[in-house]
């Protein structure tokens, strides 16, 4: 039975096509964004924070993102603090 049309009207043929190219494209977008919206991404975008054993930043000794709080020039540091989340502080 070759040969027979399609008994499907070209309205819901393109219908299903629009929605399969749109399933691909929104899966494509949540493939490419997946490792953004699960980890913290190092200076530079290096590596991530899965991928990071420690990660200190001279800016920010107390790792809380506030780098106005910094202690102050030539004094001791007791903690300088891991970023990278996996509690890897420094002392």
């Amino acid at each position: 039975m070759t040969g027979l049309p399609d008994k499907r009207s070209i309205k819901q043929i393109q219908a299903e096509s629009t929605l399969r190219y749109r399933v691909l494209f929104y899966a494509a977008i949540l493939w490419f964004l997946t490792p953004v919206l699960h980890s913290q991404t190092s200076p530079g975008g290096v590596l991530t924070s899965a991928a990071c054993e420690v990660w200190v930043d001279a800016g920010d000794i107390d790792g809380d993102g506030d780098y106005t709080d910094n202690p102050a020039l030539n004094s001791a540091i007791s903690t300088w603090a891991d970023k990278s989340g996996n509690s890897n502080d420094l002392t």
